[in-house]
């Protein structure tokens, strides 16, 4: 049961601190997130149609240096973005 508590403070936090309106090149938006009449937790987010990062690695590994410097530079351009916001909570 503490977990389940932990779990739903720290979604709510998260949520609290995460517009909707959030458009980062090379990540998902969040479309929608709360919590239904039943207490369930929900998060919507944008459907992207195309190879995700596991997907890559597993079919095209291994890679060369140009590829996974141009990989990491985009996860590390999105993670600055999304920690540049003060009410950023990782959980």
């Amino acid at each position: 049961m503490v977990e389940a508590r932990e779990l739903r403070r720290a979604f709510q936090a998260r949520s609290a601190c995460c517009p909707r309106d959030w458009s980062i090149p090379n990540s998902v938006r969040v479309l929608d997130f709360g919590e239904d009449p039943n207490g369930i937790l929900y998060i919507a987010m944008e459907y992207i149609d195309g190879r995700d990062l596991w997907s890559l690695l597993d079919e095209e590994w291994p890679l060369d240096n140009a590829r996974i410097v141009d990989i990491m530079s985009q996860v590390l351009r999105r993670s600055a973005k999304r920690t540049a916001s003060a009410s950023y909570i990782a959980i």
